[in-house]
């Protein structure tokens, strides 16, 4: 098979033509399907250095070069779903069924570029996935956490961030989305920094237009949107965490994420103090601790080893 193809494909531009003759090799052998996840499997890591480098990279498809720069990236987790991996021929056969995830672990950021260009920086403890067929028909991605997007233009295909309850939907911008899910509780809200976005709750039909420096988020269950300075949103791409009129709560519970560490909270009445403030990632957490406890009047303790706070 040419390797040119699979580039072609991974890259969504490839022809129906193309697309059919790469299909029916699949389905020929359990082989020719082995080589195809690993090829987007080693393209899905290579999305983590520049645009250039991996198309020139993976032109050339050298496997080994190509697995000795995976070797040197730590910074993220690419996973390649392969359940109920079943290729038949029909006119709707596709590789939509196949999935891809690239997580940024806790404590760390990461920067990819989809196939269509579009850049995407990933915060704390953050999982973005899409499927093998992006870019081909539509350009849809799940999110769980925190990311910034500036999204390539193209009209004929819209750009949809998929985050819980909630669709994002632009052609060409630049936005942050926070969506962490697995607490349970509705957290989300959108920020614009240019362009225009519609924001939609997929459960109730609810729907915001977003345009530069307004935000949409959740407030008693129902979606609004509000004029705000969107700049401080996107501080974190920096490195620097900015906290505006916020809930103890609420930091506490992204310090968890932006440290990776366990907080023990023994007295919960400080819970609804708000604070104020901007801190560098690399100042660490006992500074920002011991910073706001002034402020939100608490007493902690913080074993390193164990990586575990107890707030008193």
């Amino acid at each position: 098979m040419n390797r040119e193809i699979f580039v072609h494909y991974f890259k969504g531009q490839i022809s129906s033509e193309d697309e059919k003759i790469l299909l029916d090799w699949i389905d020929e052998s359990e082989a020719n399907k082995q080589e195809f996840i690993e090829a987007r499997r080693a393209w899905d890591m290579l999305l983590l250095t520049t645009p250039m480098e991996t198309e020139q990279r993976v032109v050339r498809w050298n496997f080994r070069r190509i697995s000795l720069e995976i070797g040197k990236i730590a910074a993220a987790v690419i996973v390649v779903s392969t359940i109920a991996f079943a290729l038949y021929k029909s006119q709707e056969h596709n590789l939509a069924q196949f999935s891809q995830t690239i997580e940024a672990p806790a404590g760390q950021m990461v920067k990819v570029t989809l196939p269509d260009g579009t850049k995407v920086w990933l915060n704390s403890r953050t999982k973005l996935s899409y499927n093998f067929s992006y870019g081909n028909v539509t350009r849809n991605v799940k999110l769980n956490g925190e990311a910034f997007f500036e999204v390539a233009h193209d009209k004929k295909h819209p750009f949809i961030v998929s985050a819980g309850r909630y669709d994002v939907t632009a052609l060409g911008t630049a936005f942050n989305v926070y969506a962490y899910n697995e607490s349970g509780e509705d957290l989300f809200s959108t920020s614009l920094i240019r362009g225009k976005v519609s924001v939609a709750n997929t459960s109730t039909n609810e729907q915001v237009i977003l345009t530069p420096n307004m935000k949409a988020e959740v407030d008693h269950g129902k979606l609004k949107a509000t004029s705000t300075s969107t700049a401080e949103d996107m501080l974190w791409k920096s490195g620097v965490y900015s906290f505006n009129n916020m809930t103890l709560a609420d930091i506490l519970e992204r310090l968890e994420r932006y440290y990776d560490v366990t907080i023990d909270i023994q007295n919960k009445n400080i819970l609804s103090s708000t604070c104020t403030g901007k801190f560098r990632k690399n100042e660490g957490i006992t500074h920002i601790l011991d910073v706001i406890k002034a402020e939100a009047n608490f007493r902690y303790q913080y074993n390193a080893e164990k990586q575990h706070v107890t707030i008193y």
